[in-house]
């Protein structure tokens, strides 16, 4: 892709996505693959005023090799330097880019699972500190992705070639809006509407929403702070920023204990590095008490034995048949795009921010008004144009919300 749409891109994503100030520390992180993207962001973080930049570019074999071959009775150790790495991230409030775009979107299908298990579980217990600074808001961060080779192909479903590559740029490109005049502009009227969908919801006082559809019948109850939330984060005493670009989301953090139904995946998801395909969830009392998939159920296992909380939502997610993403008649294999084109649940951390007052909250505090304060956070679809979404106030009022997929709002 030519020197201008990833200067554009960088641009965007550094002044739109975590918003960077003069003076400010950064972290660019993602795959090898993403080195020339990652050298745009410095370039043009540096230029910004940007103080310390650490660029973690990993190649994914590292991982792979970690499991296959590391003495098993090392499976949890991390150096001794990075919880003092997390602590001065939270404390001086660096900002962080992560960049997808797998390289080899396949490579962790032979993995052991378990033993991957035991190093996800172990590596988000010490960088909970950092995740849950993210989800306050009081670190800014942006997920944003770019396309490789492999993952075009897997995307189009045929063999590598430059033409697939460019196929899927020629796609992202104006779903990133890196084709209007002012792209910054652009998603800046973009988070305006998705505030004003934000303020009805808000106003609306629900009490939970209903989806229904194939194979789903789900009610997802709110807290008496659910918060709604989308586009551009406005951080009181802070900077604003933007977590997803691209975003076409409107979300907030339920009542994890209160959940019920039955909810069919419409898209596949990525989970320990595997594409789970026909997934399906039977919530009780909050909790993922049955569940199922067409394949790789037992990513699912593995998925619920790192930790219990992740059989609780963490948040409920809006879009509908409008969204560009969805409009490119694509599954993306990417849970930025693909949970951009569909409603979606999280299945375990909620989102401090998706609480009223959340961010200045306790733990003990956040748990009870039914925040899930989970290890995990995964994104599943669940919309399509044959699911509707309605919602009932907490004084009985029925409020049509989606209908065939598309908001009536």
């Amino acid at each position: 892709m030519n020197e201008k749409i990833f200067r554009n891109w960088a641009r965007l994503v550094l002044k739109t996505g975590v918003n960077l100030q003069n003076g400010e520390n950064l972290i660019i992180r993602g795959e090898q693959i993403q080195w020339e993207a990652a050298m745009a962001l410095e370039i043009e973080a540096y230029k910004m005023g940007a103080k310390n930049i650490v660029t973690d570019l990993e190649h994914p074999q590292s991982l792979k090799n970690r499991v296959m071959y590391q003495k098993e009775c090392y499976l949890e150790e991390l150096p001794s330097y990075t919880k003092v790495k997390i602590d001065t991230c939270v404390a001086e409030k660096w900002s962080t880019i992560f960049i997808g775009g797998l390289e080899y979107p396949h490579l962790y299908e032979d993995m052991d699972q378990k033993k991957n298990a035991i190093i996800t579980k172990k590596t988000r217990e010490i960088s909970k500190k950092f995740s849950d600074a993210r989800m306050a808001g009081s670190c800014a961060w942006t997920v944003t992705a770019l396309p490789t080779p492999n993952w075009a192909a897997q995307v189009f479903n045929k063999e590598p070639s430059d033409e697939l590559t460019k196929k899927l740029w020629d796609i992202i490109i104006p779903i990133y809006r890196l084709d209007k005049d002012d792209p910054a502009a652009a998603w800046k009227n973009h988070s305006q509407s998705l505030h004003k969908r934000c303020k009805f919801l808000g106003d609306a006082n629900l009490d939970y929403v209903h989806f229904t559809g194939p194979e789903t019948d789900l009610k997802i109850y709110m807290s008496s702070k659910s918060k709604w939330m989308g586009g551009e984060w406005n951080m009181p005493g802070q900077k604003n920023f933007m977590p997803n670009i691209p975003t076409e989301e409107v979300f907030t953090t339920p009542d994890y204990r209160k959940t019920e139904g039955r909810v069919k995946v419409t898209r596949p998801v990525n989970v320990l590095g595997n594409q789970v395909y026909g997934a399906w969830f039977e919530f009780k009392n909050g909790e993922v008490v049955s569940y199922g998939a067409e394949d790789r159920k037992d990513m699912l296992d593995q998925f619920f034995n790192i930790d219990p909380k992740a059989r609780r939502l963490g948040e409920v997610a809006l879009v509908d048949v409008d969204s560009p993403i969805y409009k490119a008649n694509q599954i993306f294999y990417s849970i930025l795009f693909d949970e951009n084109a569909a409603c979606h649940i999280a299945l375990g951390k909620g989102i401090t921010m998706g609480v009223e007052g959340g961010d200045k909250m306790s733990e003990s505090e956040l748990a009870s008004v039914g925040y899930n304060d989970s290890l995990l956070h995964t994104d599943f679809m669940i919309g399509s144009p044959e699911v509707s979404v309605t919602g009932f106030s907490t004084n009985g009022k029925r409020i049509e919300i989606i209908k065939a997929g598309k908001f009536v709002i």
